[in-house]
């Protein structure tokens, strides 16, 4: 490893406040809140995330140690697709552009009973993840 990537490492010594955050009532080692954690940290803080019931919207959401810090909800199960079109209509409207809709949807939520609203979101070409 060379000296400017050392520098850059990040270990108990280098790690910022930023990494301190809220938990979650999740069960140890869940990789479910780890995905979440880090796609909404790549996305950053123009995510709105749309959430069915599952697990993370269950554990999630417990106040006063919210996981979610950012624009969040919980949506019907088979709805996440709907919801997330619907929030980027809505944004679009407003005229912000710089956002990402994004949905931690379950094998259900997608697959199984959600297909219809995400096959909707991808007919008309909705830009959500």
């Amino acid at each position: 490893m060379t000296k400017e990537a050392l520098s850059r490492a990040v270990n108990a010594k280098t790690l910022s406040n930023d990494e301190y955050f809220y938990g979650h009532k999740a069960c140890a080692g869940c990789g479910e809140s780890l995905a979440v954690r880090l796609a909404l940290k790549v996305l950053g803080e123009r995510a709105f995330s749309a959430v069915p019931p599952n697990c993370i919207s269950t554990v999630g959401f417990i106040f006063p140690h919210m996981a979610f810090t950012h624009n969040a909800l919980i949506t019907p199960f088979s709805a996440t697709g709907a919801i997330l079109s619907g929030i980027e209509a809505g944004l679009r409207a407003q005229g912000i552009e710089d956002f990402y809709a994004v949905g931690f949807s379950g094998d259900g939520g997608t697959a199984d009973i959600g297909i219809q609203a995400l096959s909707g979101a991808i007919d008309r070409g909705d830009r959500i993840i």
